[in-house]
């Protein structure tokens, strides 16, 4: 049996606009709806999102999820 292994990539996100729990669910629900994304942890005291994919991760589907949830990302 072959297994194929993939690359993993993290990347580190500024959120704007998060202020409870209920925003990290928000921010959480929307990056996993973009394509290749493994995994997503969100911290509301760093207002970050830590974004495992299984390439490098399209930054601006990313941003486009965001914002469609009503956050923003930071520079």
């Amino acid at each position: 049996m072959v297994s194929s292994l993939r690359n993993m990539t993290t990347t580190v996100l500024h959120i704007e606009g998060m202020t409870c729990h209920n925003c990290v669910r928000h921010v959480t629900e929307a990056l996993t709806t973009v394509t290749d994304v493994q995994s997503v942890s969100v911290s509301l005291e760093d207002k970050t999102a830590t974004v495992t994919s299984g390439d490098v991760l399209s930054v601006v589907a990313a941003q486009a999820a965001i914002e469609e949830a009503g956050y923003s990302l930071r520079a």
